[in-house]
Parts: C-alpha cells; structure tokens; sequence
C-alpha cells in the first residue's frame, strides 16, 4: 500500500504560486550610482557635526554678552561726508482780527443811541446792556443823523433813510462824507460842493462850490451854528451863511488844524491838533489849559461842560472841562478811539462793547 500524499506545492489554487525575486541589475564598476558593494551592508552615519551648531551659537552668545557690556563706548559712529540740508520749518500764524473801528454817533428822543462799528449801523436803547445790529449798508456808513423818528445815514449809494427794522430807502445819490439836518432839509458835503436835500423828496440844489483852480477839498463834520455853516476846508476851518442862492467858497475862516468840529448854542467847538477851542462872534478862543499840548480828536457841548476825546499814556481817553476855561478832568480810558453824542444834557461815547453814559453833572 502507498503512502498518502500531500497537497501538491502550491495548495489547489487557493494561493497563488510564489513569484521568484527580481534579479538585481549589475552596476558597474565605476557607476556613479554605486557607493558601496551591492552586498555589503548600510554605512553608519557620523553623529559628530551635531555638536558644531551647539558650539557656533555659544559662541555667538558670548560676543554679544560682551557687546552689551561696553556701554561706556558708542557701538555705531556716523559720519557723513557731507552736510545735511536743513528742511525749512512751516508756521501758520492764525488771521490777525480786524481792529474795530467807531464811527458817528446821534441819539433819538427816546434815548436810543445809533452809532456806528466797523462800517455797520447799529442801535442801543437807554437801558439796554449792548447793542442791536442794524444794517450793512452799500459801503461803508460814513455819517449818522436822527430827525424826528426817522434815521438817516451816508453810505456808498448816498443819503438813505432807514426804518426801525434796519429797511433803507434811498432819498438822494451822491458821494456823501458828511451830513447835518435841519428841519425837513439835510445838508450834505461832497469833496467840492454843498448841497441841500429836500427830505420830502430828494430834491437836490447845489448851495456852495469851490475854486476847481484851488484844489481844496471839503471835509466833515458838518454843522449849523451861529447862522452859518461850518466845515474842514483843506486843513483850515470854512464857513458859509445859509441861504437858497449859490455861493462860492472862498478863502478859510481860520487856521486851526482841525480835527473835528460841534455846535454848542452860542459857539462853534473845534477839537484841533493843539486842544480845544471855541468860536463865537467870529473870534477864537482856547479852552484847554496852557500846555496842554495834546491832540483832541472828537468835541460836544453838554451845558456848561466841554466832553473831548484825546490820548495820553494810559491809552485813549475822554475829558471834561468847564467851558470858561480850567483843569481837564479825565472821566474814562477807553481801548480804541471813541466817539461821542449828546442830547439834552445827555453825554454818551462808543465803545466796541456798545455805548456808554457819562454821570449826570449839575
């Protein structure tokens, strides 16, 4: 009896038949692919340059240890072989204010006061603490003048009335310095002439001219004492009688540098470059004591007291005097130039704040 035999090699199909290894190629001898016998076993890798980059940033540790430490010594020293250019420096100064200027001054019946600022009408009533705007006119307000209720001013389209609301109407056209009222008709100045205005209705006629061959311009103020007329003629004081025929302007009534002029009731003041004096029954009188010496830029009459602006150390200022003459009595400094205004007793001056009273004086 045969022995039994096992699964053939390979089992019945179950597995499949183990593949041969793949032969390895046969390099050459001088291949650049071959780096050791084929047969031989791996190198083993030298563990020896791990130890150079712990070594390097030691090193490194200890020179900047000692960079640090020289503190007494710059570590970095420029030079430039050339001079650096300076850049320029750019500043703004802020818009310088415009200074305030104040112009005329008339008070109504009621007390309120109009004066005035910077080229602009404005009103301030007898109790009120400051000022009301009232109109910009057409240019500059060059005169004001109060005639009953009504207000009128000079601007850059003549002689205009103006309502309580600040609303003006234009009552005659001209280039207007000055202006004096009287009655229902308005006296007004050109630069060579005198020309009186109907209020009713702005009829113009010319009362007075001068030389053209002269060449002396007409000035302001404007005012009606003693009869006549009175105003700047070039440097000096001119007058004329009121009357409807023309007239011409001749030679000045006095030399007195004037500055401004006020009517008192049986005088005409004038503020000069010398003090203040007077004119009546055509003579001339000084008022300010002897030595005075002091430029008066604005003069009123308030009963028997004479109100004058002028500066001194302390800024500008205004005065009072008796008008027979006397010592000046400084009644406030003011910060800029100030006009004044008077009406039945009542003696008032501008200020960039609005306007301010003088005390009641016997």
């Amino acid at each position: 009896m045969e022995p039994e035999k096992g699964p053939p090699s390979g089992g019945y199909g179950l597995h499949p038949t183990p593949r041969a290894p793949d032969p390895k190629p046969t390099l050459p001898a001088m291949s650049p692919f071959r780096t050791a016998p084929v047969d031989a076993a791996a190198p083993m890798r030298s563990k020896r340059w791990i130890g150079l980059p712990i070594l390097g940033i030691a090193l490194l540790s200890v020179r900047m240890l000692f960079l640090c430490a020289r503190t007494n010594e710059p570590s970095y020293a420029y030079e430039p072989l050339f001079t650096p250019l300076t850049l320029p420096t750019m500043t703004f100064a802020p818009p310088a204010t415009p200074p305030t200027m104040l112009g005329a001054m008339a008070i109504g019946a009621d007390g309120t006061t109009y004066f005035v600022k910077n080229g602009e009408l404005y009103s301030q009533a007898k109790d009120a603490p400051a000022p009301t705007w009232m109109l910009a006119g057409s240019g500059a307000i060059r005169d004001v003048r109060v005639a009953g209720d009504a207000i009128y001013v000079l601007d850059g389209l003549g002689l205009r009335r103006v309502s309580g609301v600040g609303a003006a109407y234009t009552v005659a056209s001209g280039t207007f310095s000055a202006m004096m009222i009287e009655g229902n008709d308005a006296y007004v100045l050109l630069p060579s002439a005198i020309q009186k205005v109907n209020l009713a209705n702005g009829s113009l006629a010319t009362i007075a001219s001068t030389d053209p061959d002269k060449g002396e311009d007409l000035t302001g103020p404007l005012v009606s004492a003693e009869g006549w007329l009175w105003f700047g003629q070039g440097e000096n004081i001119g007058r004329i009688a009121k009357k409807a025929d023309h007239q011409m302007i001749g030679k000045p009534f006095a030399s007195l540098s004037m500055l401004s002029l006020a009517a008192a009731p049986d005088a005409v003041l004038v503020a000069t470059i010398d003090g203040v004096s007077d004119i009546a029954g055509g003579k001339v009188r000084t008022l300010t004591p002897d030595g005075w010496g002091t430029a008066c830029h604005d003069v009123i009459a308030a009963g028997k007291y004479v109100y004058f602006t002028y500066r001194d150390e302390a800024g500008w200022a205004v005065g009072r005097m008796k008008r027979e003459g006397g010592a000046v009595d400084p009644v406030v400094h003011t910060v800029i130039q100030p006009k004044l205004a008077t009406r039945a007793g009542a003696v008032v001056w501008s200020t960039p704040e609005g306007v301010r009273r003088a005390p009641e004086l016997d």
